[in-house]
């Protein structure tokens, strides 16, 4: 089964894509600069010494959760 394509007068990404890229530049910038920050804060704390499963679990479920909710808001 072939997938629809979106009706472009009800569904058109491109319009708010264009709107967003005009009007929200800057906060689209810092939502990426704190992904990259974040991914990258995952994997310091791994390095780090005396890590605890407790500090692991948070760090690995939760961290990670939240960067992929702000990740998605950045898409």
């Amino acid at each position: 089964m072939q997938p629809d394509n979106p009706n472009p007068y009800v569904y058109d990404t491109a319009l708010f894509e264009a709107a967003i890229e005009q009007k929200f530049k800057p906060q689209m910038a810092l939502l990426h600069e704190l992904c990259c920050y974040g991914s990258n804060l995952i994997m310091r704390c791994y390095t780090e010494k005396e890590n605890n499963f407790e500090d692991l679990v948070i760090v690995g479920c939760l961290l990670r959760q939240f960067l992929v909710h702000l990740a998605a808001c950045r898409t």
